[in-house]
């Protein structure tokens, strides 16, 4: 800024000092207006971020409106051949180990080839079977049924034998 000085009649007063006083009293509002500017933009600001937060927020919440995909329920099997599971809408959530799996081997006991299932005869007695260490299941083959139908529905109607038998024609 230029200087300005006034000489003569007027000399007593201090322009200098009137000017630049004068230019701080305009300038003040100017200032203030600024000021406020500067804390519109930095709440400005603080919306935008705001908005992108609920943006954020809505897209997570758009992913929740499928309920059905909350209640999925899916079996992850490491061995699909030892053994194969279902989960139904209603399974309890939760994590769920099977250990030491062994799996069944079928037993089959050969003998001579018959003509009939229903006519050629056997032997009579006691036929035990024993499933694992469960207890001895005592079958009595008679004249009544030694034939092989017969004795497979003696075993078959076995109280508390977990077998089942059946004949190959």
């Amino acid at each position: 800024m230029s200087s300005v000085s006034i000489s003569g009649l007027v000399s007593g007063i201090n322009v200098q000092s009137l000017i630049t006083t004068l230019s701080a009293a305009y300038q003040q509002p100017i200032t203030l207006l600024q000021n406020q500017e500067q804390s519109y933009q930095t709440t400005l600001s603080a919306w935008g971020s705001v908005q992108n937060s609920l943006s954020s927020l809505q897209s997570a919440v758009g992913s929740l409106q499928n309920v059905t995909s909350l209640n999925n329920r899916t079996v992850n099997l490491s061995n699909t051949s030892a053994v194969s599971g279902t989960a139904s809408a209603n399974a309890p959530l939760g994590s769920y180990s099977l250990s030491n799996i062994v799996l069944a081997q079928m037993q089959s006991v050969y003998s001579q080839d018959f003509t009939s299932a229903t006519n050629t005869a056997v032997g009579t007695g006691t036929l035990q079977i024993q499933v694992g260490s469960g207890s001895v299941t005592n079958i009595s083959i008679g004249s009544g049924n030694n034939t092989l139908n017969g004795i497979a529905a003696a075993i078959n109607g076995g109280k508390g034998l977990p077998a089942v038998s059946g004949v190959a024609t």
